[in-house]
């Protein structure tokens, strides 16, 4: 399970298509260990992507519940936080991994 802040953009301003420099990196990672797609299990901290200013602590304290449930529910054998508040909040978590 790969867990990273949120969402995020799936386009620009213009609305052309482009992957994050997160997203690329977890994407280059996986083909380097031939990887697929559907090997790998993305979530989410927050569930839909910002569209506006919010107080990030206070949203991610609301939606850190529904990951619980995600990882209760897939029981993964591998859990990579790729952002600084998911790992913060992993430490924090009574994960039975």
């Amino acid at each position: 399970m790969i867990i990273l802040d949120n969402p995020g953009l799936r386009e620009d301003k213009d609305g052309n298509a482009f992957v994050c420099g997160t997203r690329q990196t977890l994407q280059s990672a996986a083909h380097q260990v031939q990887l697929l797609p559907e090997d790998l299990y993305v979530t989410y901290i927050l569930k839909r992507k910002p569209t506006r200013k919010y107080e990030k602590e206070h949203t991610r304290s609301i939606c850190v519940h529904h990951l619980e449930a995600q990882l209760s529910k897939q029981e993964p054998s591998a859990l990579f936080c790729l952002v600084m508040f998911p790992f913060k909040q992993c430490l924090n978590m009574k994960l039975q991994l």
